[in-house]
């Protein structure tokens, strides 16, 4: 039996089995699934059977529905792992996130903002010309040498992303990609979703044994550093600095560096990637910064590109349907 397992943005995960009965969702006390949230309606959506399966269906919503990023303007079909997002609640398909992403909003200790970095300043500084002409002056042959592993590393990356994929699976390439080219403890890959945007994780790496089955645990002060000044941020010893006193902390579980940047695509900031470890002695570098900046802001265009691309296969498919009514796919009566 299909179940629907449901994360509100604060509290634990509620698991529903699907019992051949429409399940409905909103505001109001008496829906199945009560979500509390000021973006949501009283009788916000359904997920009903029909057919061989499950769709859900938005009644009106003023905020909307919306499945797998996308508005939901029709009943749809759901397929297993599908996630349907009402404000800031989010509804798995018949599966379990596999890692839970807690934001943490409540005031505790201070974090240490070691360097901010304008995303823009780092795209323009980041060119060809700009390192061979260093090379040439010998100047900071250490510098000159972190810019080719910077642009060596592009190079095979954009190599690896150069064929459309799907967006799921280019999503978990470009985290597979960055996690092999920078050491990180964890990594997250958030798109901005939803009405009002929010920051949904889509892809989480963990690479420490010691941290796998902890739920995540995200400042929201350092995204949100990160998308209100367009800039890449680089923290370190969460317990040391008195910079955001009177905000939260950047991860409760003795996080020692961090790193947020923003997907930037040329226009507009689209998601971020946070990554963090753990350790005193492993803590992320400047030059770490720079490349997740690059590798980001490639990612975001591979990103936006795919989301082209999706859209124009669904206005194709909708295009269909009409041509094969004109070419008599429909029997004429006779």
């Amino acid at each position: 039996m299909p179940k629907l397992f449901v994360y509100p943005k604060k509290g634990e995960e509620l698991v529903i089995p699907l019992k051949d009965k429409k399940i409905s969702m909103g505001r109001s006390a008496d829906n199945d699934i009560p979500i509390l949230d000021p973006f949501c309606s009283g009788h916000h959506a359904i997920i009903c059977p029909k057919d061989d399966g499950y769709v859900v269906r938005d009644n009106g919503s003023k905020n909307g529905t919306f499945l797998n990023g996308k508005k939901v303007v029709a009943e749809t079909e759901l397929k297993k792992s599908d996630e349907v997002l009402i404000g800031s609640t989010r509804i798995i398909f018949d599966d379990r996130l596999s890692t839970n992403v807690e934001m943490l909003e409540a005031s505790s200790p201070t974090t240490n903002i070691n360097t901010i970095i304008q995303v823009e300043d780092v795209l323009k500084k980041s060119d060809i010309d700009t390192t061979m002409k260093a090379t040439f002056a010998s100047v900071d042959m250490e510098k000159v040498k972190s810019e080719h592993k910077a642009f060596s590393v592009l190079s095979e990356v954009s190599k690896a992303l150069i064929l459309h994929m799907p967006l799921g699976e280019l999503l978990d390439s470009i985290m597979d990609l960055i996690c092999e080219n920078l050491p990180m403890d964890r990594g997250i890959l958030m798109l901005k979703e939803g009405n009002p945007p929010q920051f949904i994780p889509k892809v989480v790496r963990i690479n420490n044994e010691s941290l796998k089955n902890q739920r995540i645990q995200v400042s929201q002060s350092i995204i949100n550093m990160a998308v209100n000044k367009n800039s890449s941020v680089l923290t370190s010893d969460a317990q040391a600095d008195s910079r955001f006193k009177a905000q939260e902390s950047i991860i409760k579980f003795n996080i020692h560096s961090a790193m947020c940047v923003p997907l930037w695509n040329n226009r507009e900031i689209i998601g971020i990637i946070y990554s963090d470890r753990i350790s005193l002695l492993d803590q992320f570098t400047d030059e770490d910064l720079k490349m997740l900046t690059l590798l980001s802001n490639l990612a975001a265009v591979k990103i936006e590109n795919a989301k082209l691309v999706e859209q124009a296969i669904d206005r194709d498919k909708i295009i269909v349907i009409p041509s094969d009514l004109i070419t008599g796919h429909i029997g004429t009566g006779d």
